[in-house]
């Protein structure tokens, strides 16, 4: 969801390594990322700790750098599994301590 290329399109090359440093617009880019910043505090901000959240593999470093901002500590576990309909990889990540 977070880098859905239909609904961030100048977010989404980036987080798959296939941004365009000469076509990439700054300022739309800012605007997607302050979205996804959004998205991720609303979720986090309700997520009783210690929690767990699943996600995709690209889509960590949107939760972790959430926690590192709240000094929240985290773990992302060590296995990924294919989603059903595409095969993203996935994975848990731990928040809050146990």
């Amino acid at each position: 969801m977070l880098n859905d290329p239909e609904q961030f399109p100048n977010l989404s090359p980036l987080t798959y390594g296939r941004g365009n440093p000469l076509t990439l617009d700054p300022v739309k880019f800012e605007k997607e990322r302050r979205i996804v910043r959004a998205l991720v505090a609303r979720c986090m901000g309700k997520l009783a700790r210690p929690g767990l959240v699943t996600t995709t593999t690209e889509e960590v470093i949107w939760i972790a750098e959430w926690c590192h901002k709240h000094r929240v500590p985290y773990k992302v576990g060590k296995r990924y599994y294919p989603t059903a309909l595409v095969g993203d990889p996935i994975c848990f990540i731990k928040i809050g301590r146990e």
